[in-house]
């Protein structure tokens, strides 16, 4: 086989492993791009993508490894710094994964994904302002980024600034009001705020779109129970429990409004 064949091969293969790591067959993606690299050790897609497959089935060590290889063979490819930094980040180890954020920001100032994630990571970090400032840079270059206004209202709710906060979820669903968190956020910051009514809209917008939603459900509890509709809350923890019965918080606050029906 040529050169040329070989690589016409294997960018084949990579392509294919490519495409079943989207549909979320990764045993089969892996015999693809295993294949594809048996072909051209130097196949930088093919690496880069065997590097993510490896972390979706938490692999995390060896994700890292072929990302590393990666950018050996490229230190200028912004997306494998970004997905290394994300890997990481995943994995809990936030130094190292914000300094990979840090080196795709070099090559790319802009980049949305990369700001966007590594506003992320400080939020996971309680560094709320820094957060805060990614998402920020993000709204600068993308006024219409819903992601990114629910991002820093979880900061500013984080910070007990509610009604700050609840101005973010407003444009996030105005921007995209099918997103579960941004309802689920903005009924909690009117929970807070006293506004317990609007708050349950919020609660029963999120369970029309997911009557799962255990997290809707546990608010939902919470809210009766400032209201001291005390049945009601108790149906709603135990739907929680029902979908969740290792939620930690639903079962002490069942405890404690069992507890406030006795009296």
């Amino acid at each position: 086989m040529g050169f040329f064949d070989r690589f016409r091969s294997s960018k084949s293969l990579g392509n294919k492993g490519y495409k079943l790591m989207k549909e979320r067959k990764y045993e089969k993606a892996l015999i693809y791009l295993d294949k594809a690299l048996e072909l051209d050790l130097e196949d930088i897609s093919s690496l880069h993508n065997k590097g993510v497959v490896l972390s979706y089935i938490g692999d995390g060590e060896n994700a890292v490894s072929f990302l590393d290889k990666a950018l050996e063979l490229n230190p200028k490819n912004v997306n494998v710094w970004h997905d290394k930094g994300f890997i990481l980040m995943e994995f809990e180890k936030y130094d190292e994964a914000i300094e990979n954020f840090n080196k795709a920001l070099e090559l790319d100032p802009q980049n949305v994904r990369v700001l966007f994630n590594k506003g992320l990571l400080f939020g996971k970090n309680k560094k709320y302002q820094e957060s805060m400032e990614c998402f920020d840079r993000v709204l600068e270059i993308d006024p219409k980024n819903a992601e990114a206004w629910s991002g820093k209202g979880l900061n500013l709710s984080s910070l007990e600034k509610y009604e700050e906060a609840l101005n973010c979820y407003n444009k996030s669903l105005k921007l995209f009001k099918y997103d579960i968190m941004a309802w689920n956020s903005k009924g909690y910051v009117l929970e807070k705020l006293e506004r317990y009514n609007e708050a349950l809209k919020c609660f029963e917008k999120v369970l029309k779109i997911d009557p799962s939603n255990f997290n809707a459900w546990y608010l939902k509890g919470e809210t009766f129970k400032e209201l001291k509709r005390y049945c009601e809350s108790l149906e709603c923890y135990n739907k929680t429990l029902e979908l969740n019965p290792d939620f930690e918080f639903a079962l002490k606050a069942k405890e404690e409004v069992l507890k406030l029906m006795e009296k």
